[in-house]
């Protein structure tokens, strides 16, 4: 099986609203998240925001070099899946995970380093 890494639109397509966790934030608890939670929901808002969101991370991998945290998340649960496949299936898995358009080999080792640690860590 072969798993692509995620490769976005731009990136705030998946990001919640910044206005909306604003106005949580400043109207009555509702019990749902607490203000910590939402002052860190909108701190990752900031921080993922694109100045030009129609450029923003079209380059592929570009995506887990600046945000790796992104890919590793995404490489542990392919992880779990396989694992989970072969101790409840008795099959062992074979999965390759593709890295979106590599621009230049440098990419390419970085991420595989990434990937590699983060896959072995799940072993």
């Amino acid at each position: 099986m072969i798993i692509r890494l995620l490769d976005p639109p731009p990136l705030h397509e998946f990001l919640p609203e910044k206005e909306e966790i604003l106005e949580r934030l400043s109207g009555p608890a509702d019990g749902g998240e607490s203000a910590a939670e939402l002052k860190k929901m909108l701190e990752t808002v900031r921080d993922l925001e694109e100045f030009n969101p129609m450029l923003g991370f079209r380059g592929g991998c570009r995506l887990g070099i600046i945000h790796r945290e992104i890919y590793e998340m995404q490489v542990r649960a392919i992880a779990r899946a396989a694992l989970r496949v072969r101790s409840e299936g008795g099959i062992e898995p074979n999965v390759e995970i593709m890295v979106p358009l590599v621009g230049h080999e440098n990419e390419m080792k970085e991420l595989r380093e990434i990937i590699m640690k983060t896959f072995s860590s799940e072993d």
